[in-house]
C-alpha cells in the first residue's frame, strides 16, 4: 500500500508539471538565457534561503515543544514549496503545511501547530516591510520627489506602526476584548469570532516565548534578503542593471509581497507587473523606461524558483505519515 501511495504521488507531481507546461504556467526560455555563470548562484541562493527560512519556522514549532525534527520540518516545508507554483498567490505552501500538520498532529493540539504557520507568515511579512522602511531611509530624496513612492511608503509606515500598536492594545485589553467577543450572538459573525478567539488564545502561547519570536524574525529578515537578491543577480545576467543593489531589494520585496496576493496561480503576471512598475519608480534615466523589467522577475522567480519548487515535489513524494501523531509533550533535538 505504501508503494501505491508513493506511485500515486509521483504521477500527481508529473501531472501537475505537465499541466503547467501545457498551459504556459511554466515557460522554458532559450538555453543561452538560462545557462550562464549566474544561474548556479541564483539556484544555490534560493535553496539557501529556503533552508534558512525553514529554520525560523522550526524554531516556532520547537517553542511549542512539538516533537518534529528539523529534517522532518524541512521536508514539510519543501512539500509546501512545491504547491506554491500551483495554488493562487504564495499561499500554496502555507495551505499544504496546514493540511499536513492538521492530519498528523493530535486533535487537541492542532491549533497551536497550525498557528506556527500563521506566525511564520506574519513575522516574514513584518520583516519585509521593516526591510523596505530601513533601506528607504537612505533614499528619502527619491521617495519625497515621487508621489507614487510617497503613497507606497505611507501605506508601509501605517502597516508597520499598526503591527506594534495592535498587539500592545490587545495585551492591555485582552480580557475585555475576549469577553466582548464571547457575548456576540450573531450567527453570521460566529465563524469569524471563533477564529479571532482561537487566534487570540494561540497568541497567549507566545507571551513568554519572545526570544523564539525574535530569532524567527531575524532569520526571516536574512532569508528574505538572500532570496530577493536573486533579482539583482538576474538583472546583471540580463544586462538590465540600472538601479543599486539596495533599491533592487526594495523593488524585489514589494513585488514579492504583491506576488503573494491570491489572484492567479502562483501569482503569475502579478509579480512581473509589480516588479516592472516598482523598478521604474526608482529608475533615474527615463531612456530605459521602455524596457520590460518584469522579465527579471519572470526568469528569476517564475523559471528558476519554479525549477526549485518542482524539485521540492520529491519531498511530497517521499514524505509519509509519521509513526505516531506529532505532539507537543516534548521535542526532538536536531
Amino acid at each position: 500500500m505504501k508503494y501505491v501511495k508513493t506511485a500515486v504521488k509521483f504521477f500527481l507531481v508529473v501531472a501537475v508539471i505537465t499541466f503547467m507546461l501545457s498551459t504556459n504556467v511554466i515557460i522554458i526560455p532559450s538555453a543561452d538565457i538560462i545557462f550562464t555563470k549566474y544561474t548556479a548562484i541564483i539556484l544555490l541562493t534560493i535553496c539557501f534561503a529556503i533552508i534558512i527560512h525553514n529554520f525560523g519556522w522550526w524554531l516556532l514549532l520547537k517553542s511549542q515543544k512539538y516533537n518534529i525534527t528539523y529534517v522532518r520540518s524541512l521536508l514539510i516545508y519543501c512539500y509546501g514549496t512545491f504547491f506554491n507554483v500551483v495554488m493562487p498567490g504564495g499561499i500554496g505552501g502555507d495551505a499544504a503545511r496546514f493540511l499536513y500538520l492538521y492530519r498528523n498532529v493530535k486533535p487537541e493540539e492542532k491549533s497551536a501547530a497550525l498557528f506556527t504557520v500563521i506566525m511564520s507568515r506574519i513575522l516574514g511579512f513584518h520583516a519585509l516591510i521593516t526591510l523596505c522602511l530601513i533601506i528607504g531611509l537612505f533614499y528619502l530624496e527619491k521617495i519625497i520627489n515621487s508621489s507614487s513612492l510617497q503613497a507606497i511608503y505611507f501605506v508601509i509606515l501605517i502597516v508597520f506602526l499598526a503591527s506594534f500598536l495592535v498587539p500592545i492594545i490587545y495585551m492591555i485589553f485582552s480580557k475585555g476584548i475576549l469577553c466582548y467577543l464571547n457575548t456576540l450572538k450573531n450567527k453570521k459573525l460566529k465563524y469569524i469570532v471563533n477564529f479571532i478567539i482561537l487566534l487570540a488564545s494561540n497568541i497567549e502561547n507566545y507571551k513568554t516565548k519572545f526570544n523564539y519570536i525574535a530569532m524567527c524574525w531575524v532569520i526571516s529578515l536574512f532569508s528574505h534578503i538572500f532570496f530577493i537578491s536573486i533579482f539583482y543577480t538576474m538583472s546583471i545576467q540580463l544586462d538590465m542593471n540600472y538601479i543599486s543593489f539596495f533599491e533592487n531589494i526594495i523593488v524585489g520585496a514589494l513585488s514579492y509581497m504583491s506576488n503573494s496576493v491570491p489572484i492567479t496561480p502562483g501569482g503569475i503576471g502579478v509579480g512581473e507587473a509589480s516588479y516592472n512598475y516598482f523598478y521604474k519608480l526608482f529608475l533615474e534615466n527615463p531612456g530605459y523606461s521602455n524596457l520590460a523589467f518584469g522579465s527579471v522577475f519572470f526568469i528569476a522567480y517564475r523559471v528558476l524558483y519554479t525549477f526549485i519548487c518542482i524539485l521540492c515535489g520529491f519531498s511530497f513524494i517521499i514524505l509519509g505519515k509519521p509513526n505516531t501523531k506529532f505532539t507537543n509533550d516534548s521535542y526532538t533535538k536536531l
